[in-house]
């Protein structure tokens, strides 16, 4: 069951995939693990507002960075439908 409004633990996920995917459509959504914030479950559109934002500082960052690389990583977990 959620802790608060917005925040699930793995097990939640697992049980109630459907509820906790449905109320990620609405606004975004904690996920837990061992009770700690470890995943942000959230819409395609904020998801590519976000992007895109973060595209538009990478602008005027300084030549030769490296994006990092674990901020895109794969979870281990998967939702199935």
């Amino acid at each position: 069951m959620p802790k608060s409004s917005g925040t699930y633990s793995t097990s939640d996920l697992s049980r109630k995939s459907g509820d906790i995917i449905a109320e990620a459509m609405r606004h975004p959504v904690t996920i837990t693990q061992r009770n700690k914030p470890r995943l942000v479950l959230l819409n395609i559109e904020d998801y590519r507002r976000l992007r895109d934002s973060a595209d538009k500082r990478a602008v005027g960052t300084i030549a030769g960075s490296e994006p990092r690389s674990d901020v895109y990583r794969t979870s281990k977990y998967r939702i199935s439908s």
